[in-house]
């Protein structure tokens, strides 16, 4: 297999368009849209949905690391993210197959060989603007503070890469449920309707209220309110939809709300990135 020298001084095999140091080695996959940033104050243009595997992280911890903003007790600084993949015909290990993992134009992974067929089929669907996808970046806790230190690359997107959509696709990113209270009779309209609405918060005073299609039908409490009113703040003054994901449920005859949002202990961090970006 033919190669080149990277700047770095290592071998880079033929029609591969990274080096293992991050540095681009090799022309951009011709047709391609080119890389963006990858902050998480941006729409994705896929819809966030199950996870999907990327592998291939554990050769690259240094630039994961580094994306990362390094490692934490609770794992990586900054946990949320704005990934890219772009197809690489000339990948020499699976030439015509490959799909890279990108966060903000540096390559963190791949999408497994046996998805890539399907994935590129949904890719294909979506031409001209770069395929963007919500990611998190797992792992990373200090040494001796758990078992497992390395970082992980984790996609959330639908396996047939729906575009995002405002109407059915909560923006804020999260992996924490946070119970809505102070329930109306309006959530049962909402609730004949769909199970997993999209809710939109706003501030009324010194609260904040939860609803969807336009009826307010509750509120989160005022430790919550204090929590999150600022990162909602930074996304409204960035003119992002303030929206969540949110599950409807019923218990022995009661109506539950929970909406996914960021954990409690990330917020500082998530306004910290939207203020770099």
């Amino acid at each position: 297999m033919r190669s080149k020298k990277c700047s770095c001084g290592q071998a880079v095999p033929s029609g591969q368009v990274f080096c293992e140091c991050g540095a681009q080695a090799g022309p951009w996959p011709p047709g391609q849209a080119p890389a963006v940033p990858g902050g998480w104050l941006q729409t994705p243009l896929v819809a966030p949905g199950p996870t999907m595997t990327v592998v291939g992280e554990s050769f690259r911890e240094r630039h994961i690391e580094q994306i990362a903003g390094g490692r934490t007790a609770e794992g990586a600084k900054y946990r949320w993210h704005t990934a890219q993949l772009v197809q690489e015909d000339t990948n020499p290990f699976d030439r015509g197959n490959a799909v890279m993992v990108l966060i903000g134009g540096v390559l963190v992974g791949y999408i497994p060989a046996e998805d890539c067929p399907r994935v590129r089929a949904a890719m294909s669907r979506l031409p001209g603007a770069p395929v963007t996808v919500r990611a998190l970046i797992s792992g990373g806790w200090l040494p001796g503070t758990d078992d497992r230190t390395g970082f992980g690359v984790v996609l959330y997107a639908h396996d047939d890469l729906r575009p995002f959509d405002p109407s059915r696709d909560g923006f804020l990113p999260g992996d924490r449920l946070v119970t809505v209270t102070a329930l109306k009779p309006e959530i049962e309209q909402a609730a004949s309707r769909t199970l997993t609405p999209v809710a939109h918060l706003a501030p009324s005073g010194a609260g904040l209220l939860v609803g969807s299609d336009g009826a307010w039908w509750g509120a989160l409490t005022k430790a919550m309110v204090d929590r999150y009113i600022p990162l909602l703040r930074t996304v409204g003054q960035a003119k992002f939809p303030v929206t969540a994901a949110c599950r409807l449920t019923m218990t022995e005859g009661k109506r539950r709300a929970h909406l996914m949002l960021p954990r409690e202990s990330e917020v500082g961090r998530l306004i910290e990135t939207a203020d770099r970006a």
